[in-house]
């Protein structure tokens, strides 16, 4: 580094090894605030739907998914751009799970019925299911909102996919 060079970045003429080291140190400073933060960045989710209500929440993977939790699953499906859905766990491993004239009911309780179109014309095609308990590790995700896409489309979802959240905004 010349000396000109130090001085323009450090303020003073200094020696090559003391440049070095505050170069080195100034670094370990940015990458202790930066991937920290970017880790707990990791953790929000941006829901831009009306679809759970909740349009800001943080994972918690440290806590365990339980019946009627909003969770975030990782999602492969061609209608779901972002590959993943922020949802709620409305119907589990030991429940009853039927599908009859265009709804799903889980326990008698009716979650929500299958449109044939998207919002923007695309056609939907519904989980095949007819009346079924819920093999152990799987899950229904869904919410009410009837344009929702949920488990009415994509199926029954690995418990061990989904990560608990909680509702910040």
């Amino acid at each position: 580094m010349t000396h000109s060079l130090r001085r323009i970045l450090l303020g003073r003429s200094i020696d090559n090894q003391t440049a070095v080291k505050r170069l080195v140190l100034g670094f370990l400073v940015i990458a202790a605030f930066y991937f920290p933060c970017r880790a707990a960045l990791s953790l929000l989710v941006l829901n831009p739907t009306d679809s759970i209500g909740s349009h800001l929440m943080l994972k918690t993977p440290w806590s365990e998914v339980a019946p009627g939790d909003l969770v975030f699953v990782p999602v492969n499906h061609p209608l779901v751009p972002e590959n993943s859905l922020s949802k709620y766990a409305l119907c589990w491993s030991g429940d009853h799970l039927k599908f009859v004239d265009g709804a799903f009911y889980c326990n008698g309780f009716r979650l929500n019925s299958v449109k044939p179109f998207t919002k923007q014309g695309e056609p939907l095609t519904p989980f095949h299911w007819t009346e079924a308990v819920i093999p152990e590790g799987l899950i229904f995700i869904g919410s009410s909102h009837p344009d929702g896409f949920d488990s009415r489309y994509i199926g029954l979802i690995p418990v061990e996919n989904a990560t608990r959240l909680e509702h910040l905004l």
